[in-house]
Parts: structure tokens; sequence; C-alpha cells
């Protein structure tokens, strides 16, 4: 004696139904050996059975998980933002990160290396100097020509005194050893 089931099978034989998730699967071999099951909508989801439990680890064995999980989840959008710089968003939208084509890689490498050369061309060929800097660099050598003149004309006075320090030592140290002339000695 097999009684149907709404899908059209029979309680006994489950041979080419496909179930939707392991829920479906439960419900149907609750209902075998328990008979069908009330209306859910009459009893208010009373007795829908819960979903499965999902598996969690023990936090001992993975103690900075939770960091580094938020350390690279952080990172997404920064490099997500990159590719949309270096690829285009299409291509972003298109290909997941780490899956871009070796062709539209390949692509942007070229145009990088183009934009290099370009640079380095300019930077190579100097362009000529404004009148502004022309003046600013007239006015850098003049100061630096007025500061080399003030040196020179100090270090100029200071040898100058020096030499007249040295003479008026001199002087002061010759007429103290030397008997003057003029005066007479008295006989003691």
């Amino acid at each position: 004696m097999t009684s149907s089931n709404d899908d059209g099978q029979s309680n006994g034989n489950f041979e080419g139904y496909v179930f939707k998730s392991c829920l479906d699967a439960a419900v149907v071999v609750d209902e075998k050996f328990y008979g069908p099951l009330p209306d859910v909508v009459s009893m208010q989801g009373r007795f829908l059975r819960p979903r499965p439990e999902t598996p969690t680890f023990d936090p001992e064995y993975y103690p900075d998980f939770a960091r580094k999980l938020a350390f690279l989840l952080d990172g997404v959008p920064f490099r997500q933002k990159v590719r949309r710089r270096k690829y285009g968003e299409e291509i972003v939208e298109e290909w997941i990160e780490g899956h871009t084509p070796i062709e539209i890689r390949e692509k942007w490498i070229s145009e990088q290396e183009k934009k290099m050369k370009q640079h380095d061309a300019i930077l190579e060929n100097p362009t000529p100097p404004t009148p502004e800097d022309e003046r600013r660099a007239k006015e850098e050598r003049m100061a630096a020509e007025r500061d080399k003149a003030r040196l020179v004309w100090e270090k100029y006075k200071a040898i100058k005194k020096q030499k007249k320090r040295k003479a008026a030592e001199l002087s002061s140290s010759s007429t103290q050893t030397l008997p003057n002339p003029r005066k007479r000695q008295m006989p003691s």
C-alpha cells in the first residue's frame, strides 16, 4: 500500500527525486516516519524544522584569525580600486581578481612602458629658462657675489687689525728695552 506524495512520489520510493537541499531531504524523511507535517501557515511555523548549525572552529586554535581576516577584507576595496584604475570598469566587472586575461595585462604593461618612455623623453630634453627663471638666477648669483665680497672685506679688515696690533706691540716692546738717548742718566 503506497500513498502518493504532493510531488507525485510514493512515500517509500525516492528514486529519481532530486532534493533541493539537505533540509528538503530531512523533511521528506521525517514525513516518512511521522506522517505528514502540519500546515506551516495554520501552525504559524511552530513545527518547522530548523536549519542545521554551521560548524565553527574553536577560537583557541586560531587566535588572530579574525584580525587577519579583517585586514584582508579591508584590502579588497583598495585592490578593486587599483584594478579599476589600471584596467577600466568593464574589465573589473567582467573578470574577478587574479583571473584577468594575460592579453589585457600585457596591454596595460605596454601602455605603462610607453608612458615611461614619454616621461623619460620629457626629462631628458630640458625646457629653456623663462625670463623669471633668468632674473631669479641673476639675483641669486649677485647675492652670492655680495656675500663673498663681504667675507673678503671682513677678512681684509681682520688682517689689517692684526697687523696694527702686532706693530703696536713691537713698537711698545722696543721702546721699553732701548734706552732713551735724550734722557740723561744720573750718576748714583
